[in-house]
C-alpha cells in the first residue's frame, strides 16, 4: 500500500488516480498520519463461472396458490401455546388462571385457523 502526502498528491494526482484505477490503494497522509485512502471504484474482477447467466429464477411459491399458511398458522400458535404454558407452570400458581386464559385464546385462536 502506497503513502502520500496531501501536497504530493496534489501534484502528482493524475498518476495517483491512474494507480488506483489499475488496483492499486493509496494512503493520503497529513503531517505523516493517514487521514484519507484512495482506492479502485469497482471491487477486483470475481471469477463468475461458466452457467453465470444461464438459469432462471423460480419462484418460492407459484402464482394463485394459498399454500398452507393457514395451517402453518395454526402450528405456530399451538407451539407458542405450549411455551406459555410451560412459562406459567413454572411461574406457579398465582399466575396459573392468567395463564389458562391464555391457554384458551390460543387455543381458540388455532381453531379458528384451522377451520378458515
Amino acid at each position: 500500500m502506497k503513502r502520500i502526502s496531501i501536497q504530493a498528491l496534489k501534484a502528482h494526482l493524475s498518476s495517483a488516480v491512474a494507480e488506483a484505477e489499475s488496483g492499486g490503494t493509496i494512503v493520503i497522509t497529513r503531517h505523516n498520519e493517514a487521514v484519507a485512502q484512495l482506492g479502485p471504484a469497482r471491487l477486483a474482477k470475481v471469477h463468475a463461472g461458466r452457467s453465470v447467466g444461464m438459469a432462471r429464477l423460480r419462484p418460492a411459491v407459484k402464482r394463485g396458490t394459498k399454500g398452507d399458511a393457514r395451517g402453518e398458522a395454526a402450528d405456530a400458535t399451538d407451539y407458542y401455546a405450549d411455551k406459555f404454558r410451560g412459562i406459567f407452570e413454572e411461574a406457579g400458581t398465582g399466575v396459573r388462571k392468567a395463564g389458562d386464559k391464555a391457554n384458551d385464546a390460543a387455543d381458540k385462536l388455532s381453531e379458528w385457523l384451522r377451520q378458515r
